[in-house]
């Protein structure tokens, strides 16, 4: 952020913040390895966070590096994919729209007029585009007897790995009304038709039917619901306890199912990620889809958590 009086950067910072929910407050605390206050209002942590920064507790960098992420990793649809390394090396800064140069520049206009770039952060190993858009929802006052609609912001992310090549589109689900098109699906495909011009290269599906398999077979999970394929027809299993592994049902059925095609997988409390990155303070529920190389978010989760789950879905793929 630019040079600011501090009362001035603490009043954007309060703003910024009141974007994230409560949990995604308490829990970026507990990450920071800072008293959180679990069953405090969300104001009160907000008022929380700025205090340790006033006292030197907290850099301010990290903060203001959080609330961007706080909305590019809420409750994402991230798609996977694979891109070609030599062409991601090759980008150079002038072809995005607003590059910056530090963290601190990131911004992110949440209902735009016109579907916009934010920024986009270039080094020799990573690229992050952000780009958001303002879609309709429907609204309905019973007092007024009156439908109307609401404009929601929505943030969608391009995350690269210059050198491996993989990528990731993390989307906001879309309203009811976009700019792209009559169907959901016309969202979808306009941000990954952006991503390839803006890399100069095709985006391929990442395979994650090995890593339903392997996750399965693991202990990284709970198995709350998979689907699976047979010589017959399509397996769908929903556990009527904690996890499907223990039901007699899912082990009955359990060699004839050929292939994973996708199933409900809460990731558990564990230490380091597969690469020495991020751990996890608490369960993050998630849905994985081999046909769409998708990884659903379904509650509002933190850089932290979406990060490690990538990374050991990556590894078991």
């Amino acid at each position: 952020m630019r040079a600011r009086e501090p009362h001035k950067l603490r009043a954007v910072r309060y703003a910024g913040l009141r974007h994230a929910s409560g949990v995604q407050l308490k829990y970026f605390l507990r990450y920071q390895n800072l008293t959180a206050g679990m069953s405090d209002r969300r104001l009160e942590v907000i008022q929380r966070v700025l205090e340790y920064i006033e006292d030197d507790t907290l850099p301010g960098e990290i903060v203001d590096r959080a609330i961007v992420e706080f909305l590019e990793y809420r409750n994402k649809r991230v798609y996977l994919y694979q891109a070609d390394p030599s062409r991601l090396c090759a980008l150079d800064a002038s072809r995005f729209a607003h590059p910056i140069g530090d963290w601190s520049e990131a911004h992110i206009v949440l209902r735009p007029e016109i579907p916009r770039e934010n920024y986009a952060y270039l080094d020799q190993d990573h690229l992050r585009v952000s780009f958001s858009e303002t879609h309709r929802q429907p609204t309905v006052s019973m007092a007024m007897e009156r439908v109307g609609w609401r404009r929601v912001g929505k943030v969608i992310v391009l995350d690269v790995e210059r050198r491996t090549g993989f990528a990731t589109l993390s989307f906001d689900s879309p309203g009811r009304v976009h700019p792209h098109g009559s169907r959901p699906l016309d969202y979808y495909n306009f941000y990954r038709e952006r991503a390839e011009s803006l890399l100069g290269t095709q985006l391929i599906p990442f395979p994650l039917r090995d890593a339903l398999f392997k996750l399965e077979a693991g202990d990284l999970v709970r198995l709350q619901q998979g689907r699976g394929s047979t010589l017959d027809g399509r397996v769908d299993i929903v556990a009527s306890g904690l996890d499907v592994r223990a039901m007699t049902a899912f082990q009955a059925v359990k060699p004839s199912i050929a292939v994973r095609d996708s199933g409900r997988y809460v990731w558990l409390p564990a230490g380091l990620s597969p690469h020495g990155g991020p751990h996890l303070l608490r369960e993050v529920p998630t849905e994985i889809y081999g046909g769409t190389s998708m990884v659903r978010f379904t509650r509002d989760s933190l850089v932290h958590e979406v990060r490690y789950v990538l990374e050991q879905v990556r590894a078991h793929a």
